[in-house]
């Protein structure tokens, strides 16, 4: 995996009371023998052969490089969330790692919001990784449990990390189309998330129907391709420029035509 083939896409994530940007989520990308290849297909290899830590970094980085970018336009992003491995929270130099990237860039840590899965949460290390996530949260950042419910983490892990926000799984956002019982378990996880104080977006919103139930059922925020597809930095500024363009001068009513 070379530098020159590993990338950030940039996915928008919208809030649902205002149709505003609420940030957008990094995502690995690897360009190999001409097609881009999505990070379940090539994060597994990397974490077997040893290359998490790194392939995270400099992700992190890339991610960060495209979203300073839009800062220097003039353009609010929100926050860049940046899924971490187990890997890079047990490194001895992940938290100076993370402070560099953001010095580099010249972004403020309360833009970062690290992301991880619940099975992090799980790894017999836990009482370290605690402590990093815990001076992540000192330096600003904001911290997301991502994939929830899909894990076996207890409420007590959730109730004992500084986490911000969870994120609903685009499986169970499919399955407010598909299943008997309507989204029965994305309903539940918004509860259970508003119940804790907590924002909670749903992954994977792909449907005008899976938006409005998600509205009606008090959900924060939406990301998936309803709302737009993985981009590269090139293209979500000039994507990020237009949707505030449209907020900020809505368009006109038409006037009625005369008979």
């Amino acid at each position: 995996m070379s530098g020159r083939q590993l990338v950030a896409a940039l996915q928008p994530q919208q809030r649902l009371a205002d149709g505003s940007v609420m940030g957008f989520e990094a995502l690995a990308r690897w360009w190999h023998e001409g097609e881009w290849m999505p990070p379940a297909e090539f994060v597994p290899l990397a974490e077997d052969v040893g290359l998490a830590q790194p392939l995270g970094c400099q992700v992190m980085d890339a991610a960060l490089a495209g979203f300073a970018a839009m800062l220097a336009a003039g353009l609010e992003p929100g926050h860049l969330a940046v899924n971490v491995s187990t890997a890079q929270l047990l490194a001895d130099d992940f938290l100076d790692t993370v402070k560099r990237s953001l010095a580099r860039h010249a972004v403020p840590a309360t833009r970062l919001e690290i992301e991880v899965t619940e099975t992090v949460l799980l790894d017999r290390s836990i009482a370290r990784i605690g402590h990093t996530l815990e001076a992540l949260r000192a330096m600003g950042c904001t911290l997301a449990m991502d994939d929830f419910g899909t894990g076996y983490a207890s409420l007590s892990h959730l109730t004992s990390f500084p986490v911000d926000r969870i994120k609903i799984d685009r499986g169970f956002t499919r399955a407010i189309d598909s299943d008997g019982d309507r989204g029965l378990i994305a309903r539940t996880l918004i509860g259970l998330g508003r119940g804790l104080g907590l924002e909670v977006i749903a992954e994977g919103v792909e449907t005008e129907s899976q938006r409005s139930f998600l509205v009606v059922h008090g959900c924060t925020a939406v990301q998936g391709y309803l709302l737009a597809r993985p981009m590269l930095a090139d293209e979500a500024l000039p994507w990020l420029r237009g949707q505030q363009q449209r907020c900020a001068f809505p368009p006109r009513p038409r006037a009625r035509e005369s008979l």
